[in-house]
C-alpha cells in the first residue's frame, strides 16, 4: 500500500512546485513592470544632457522638445523626418522658431 501513498504524495509534491514556480515567474513580470514604470517616471520628459525638465511646445505640426535650463532641442521618433517632407520655405520659418534664429 506504500506506492499510492508515494504517488499521491508525488503529485502533490509537483503540483506545489508548479504553484511556487508560477508564482515566483509572476512576481518577476510585475517587479519588472513596477522598475520599467519607475525609471520612466524619473525620466520621462527630462533633458538628456542636464536633466532638467523639458516642455513640449508645437510648431506648426511638428511637436519638438525643448529644455527650459540648457535650450537642447529633441525630436521624438519621426518628427525629424516630419519637419523634412515639408516645402523648403515653410520649413526655413520652422526650423527658425524651433532655434529662436
Amino acid at each position: 500500500m506504500d506506492k499510492p501513498l508515494e504517488s499521491v504524495e508525488a503529485y502533490f509534491k509537483q503540483q506545489e512546485i508548479d504553484l511556487i514556480k508560477d508564482m515566483r515567474e509572476r512576481h518577476a513580470k510585475e517587479t519588472e513592470q513596477q522598475d520599467d514604470e519607475e525609471l520612466q517616471h524619473r525620466h520621462y520628459m527630462h533633458c538628456p544632457k542636464c536633466g532638467q525638465l523639458m516642455k513640449s511646445t508645437m510648431i506648426e505640426t511638428i511637436e519638438v522638445d525643448k529644455c527650459s535650463n540648457c535650450l537642447g532641442i529633441y525630436f521624438d521618433n519621426g518628427e525629424l523626418e516630419q519637419l523634412f517632407e515639408i516645402e523648403f520655405e515653410k520649413r526655413k520659418t520652422i526650423i527658425h522658431k524651433i532655434f529662436g534664429v
